[in-house]
């Protein structure tokens, strides 16, 4: 079986999706077996630390429309492939084999004003079309299915669920570098959140409820460390409104091995998101031994299970309540570390490569 996999994802979007890419096809590169992968990009890098240029821009548009309808399924067809993969929750109109993709989720469909009026706009039209035209569909989470199925009006055994994992970078380490990561970036007790910033990650309910905690006399900091996204603005504003600014840090994108010191420098992660895939930086934290607390709500009771303590992302009082509880409970905390490390390993690449290569050849017998 030869089989195409679009990565351009993974040179543009270095955060979850590109992730997803990549771990995935250096997981089915290893599996034992005689089938051939053959993977396609765009050639186009982008920093998502940086603000957009029109430069970018454009290379947004060229990678859409020319590269993912045009240019990607003519070497497809050059390299005979038997399958293609598109793991981005577009396919390409025009490929000439049979194409399985990933749709993570449909949160631009359900909640259209958290992204970009490009974005938007462009999966509003081509999501759909990927739903109805992919052979089959992939995706990472039971939630994310159930509503693939209701948005997209697509039959339940045309979906498969094939969950992600952290990758093995992720992991408890020494005292020593522990003391480096504190020292690198002046941190003593801190609280961690992980996300691109943005209002659907819900940062700015979690300004406020840290700023009831300083209230409080909590003498922690909070640390969130992830690119700037849409309307990131309007979240600094915020921090600035409830004078948190001195305790406060947003640390940008930063180096993996500084973000595998962080989740294990950190007293607790918190991740309050409205709506999530997945959640896979709740599974990093979990990985690295860090107490967690994130939102009850779409697909992350699913991958922090008992785990790690759920709470209702619109209930500010609740979230201040519940990290507090871990802050001052050094024994629940240190259970939480060993619930959440044997609950990341419950989730691995090796497991979501042979469930992906089995709906490849599940296509090619249609």
């Amino acid at each position: 079986m030869k089989v195409g996999f679009d990565l351009s994802i993974a040179s543009i979007n270095q955060a979850g999706t590109g992730i997803y890419a990549r771990s995935l096809v250096d997981a089915l590169k290893r599996l034992d077996t005689k089938d051939e992968y053959l993977t396609f990009a765009v050639k186009q890098q982008r920093d998502m630390s940086r603000r957009k240029t029109l430069r970018t821009r454009m290379e947004t548009i060229y990678h859409d429309i020319v590269w993912t309808h045009g240019s990607l399924p003519w070497q497809v067809w050059r390299a005979k492939v038997d399958v293609l993969h598109m793991p981005a929750n577009v396919i390409s109109l025009f490929s000439p084999c049979p194409t399985v993709v990933t749709i993570l989720d449909t949160t631009a469909l359900q909640t259209p004003k958290s992204f970009t009026f490009w974005y938007r706009n462009y999966a509003r039209i081509f999501i759909p079309l990927a739903a109805k035209y992919a052979a089959m569909i992939l995706t990472i989470s039971e939630h994310s299915k159930r509503d693939i199925v209701k948005q997209l009006k697509v039959a339940p055994d045309k979906v498969f669920v094939t969950y992600p994992a952290a990758s093995p970078r992720f992991q408890p380490v020494s005292e020593r570098e522990i003391s480096g990561i504190r020292q690198k970036y002046n941190l003593t007790s801190f609280i961690l959140t992980v996300s691109t910033l943005e209002p659907r990650k819900n940062i700015v309910r979690l300004l406020q409820a840290f700023g009831l905690l300083r209230k409080r006399g909590a003498s922690c900091q909070l640390v969130h460390a992830g690119p700037q996204g849409w309307l990131f603005k309007e979240i600094l504003a915020e921090a600035e409104r409830l004078e948190l600014q001195d305790s406060v840090r947003f640390l940008g994108r930063v180096p993996i091995d500084d973000l595998v010191g962080l989740y294990n420098a950190a007293s607790v992660f918190v991740y309050p998101s409205l709506y999530e895939g997945f959640g896979l930086p709740v599974l990093e934290a979990m990985a690295c031994g860090c107490p967690v607390v994130a939102s009850n709500t779409s697909s992350l009771p699913e991958v922090v299970g008992e785990a790690g303590m759920m709470v209702d992302p619109y209930d500010v009082r609740h979230l201040a309540d519940t990290i507090q509880q871990i802050l001052e409970d050094p024994n629940l905390a240190h259970d939480m570390c060993q619930w959440g490390l044997a609950q990341a390993r419950q989730f691995t690449w090796q497991r979501c490569a042979q469930e992906t290569a089995a709906v490849y050849r599940q296509v090619l017998e249609l």
